[in-house]
């Protein structure tokens, strides 16, 4: 059996010798896994197209419940992202978050588009790098099943922000992904900040820029969701707040992120000893 599809590659692994298997996410099948004989040859026609993060329309052949790919010529390859190595880490986060929230043989039309959307916007916008970290982080939740409730206090039904006076809007229950006003949160038991297991609940306190973002990511029509600005102080604070989000929910720890966040601690140092430098 043959037949064409368009699939996003988003996981490869090498075996043999010159082969390599493929995961592709499509929007019609979720997760395909399908080897390339010879892929690794750089003799092999495959060899260039079949690259990470390139979106291609693929020719595949089954025999024997073994899918191999006979065709491929790329409909995009997002070059700009390998110009970089911090772009290219968080393109590759990307791939490995929405391999990790996809299945075989369950459409992911959704998830294709915001993947492809959010490395577009990657490749086109490098300077707002983490706020598209942010944004793919809090709506691959949404479309995972775990949409936080940011319309009103869980408690008294406030909206949050109308009886906290000055920066505080509330505070974020990264648990359940709800909000609770300053004075409920104050009145909570001393339990309730707690598991049963005797580790502390998370909780982010938020400010009104930050709680209006937030709200604004989880709404947005697609191809919307980027149509906003935040200051640096409320970029910093909603990136690690959707990375703390997306983490605690899907339960799992990822290698391209532990990469990301070592890159920036590098760029960290070396910026401060650069102005150490051109200070003295």
């Amino acid at each position: 059996m043959t037949s064409s599809v368009n699939g996003l590659i988003i996981r490869a692994a090498d075996y043999g010798e010159n082969h390599r298997i493929f995961t592709l996410l499509t929007a019609e099948y979720g997760k395909i896994s399908a080897g390339a004989y010879g892929a690794r040859s750089l003799k092999n026609p495959l060899s260039a197209s079949l690259q990470m993060m390139n979106y291609c329309e693929l020719h595949l052949s089954e025999k024997r419940g073994r899918v191999t790919i006979s065709e491929a010529a790329v409909i995009e390859d997002f070059r700009e992202l390998r110009l970089d190595a911090l772009s290219m880490a968080v393109g590759q986060y990307f791939c490995e978050v929405s391999d990790d929230v996809t299945l075989e043989n369950e459409p992911a039309e959704n998830m294709l588009r915001h993947t492809l959307n959010s490395l577009w916007a990657l490749a086109h916008d490098p300077l707002r790098m983490f706020q598209i970290k942010a944004v793919f982080e809090m709506r691959t939740a949404c479309i995972s099943g775990f949409m936080p409730d940011l319309v009103a206090c869980r408690k008294c039904g406030c909206g949050c922000g109308d009886n906290d006076a000055g920066q505080n809007a509330g505070i974020f229950d990264i648990s359940d992904g709800s909000l609770l006003c300053s004075d409920c949160h104050s009145r909570l038991p001393v339990e309730a900040l707690y598991y049963e297991n005797g580790t502390m609940r998370r909780m982010f306190r938020l400010s009104p820029p930050l709680l209006s973002a937030l709200r604004y990511i989880i709404s947005a029509p697609d191809g919307k969701q980027l149509a906003f600005r935040t200051d640096d102080e409320t970029g910093k604070m909603l990136s690690e707040l959707c990375e703390l989000y997306l983490t605690t929910h899907l339960e799992h720890s990822y290698k391209s992120l532990n990469f990301i966040n070592r890159l920036q601690t590098l760029k960290a140092s070396a910026d401060s000893a650069q102005n150490e430098d051109t200070n003295k």
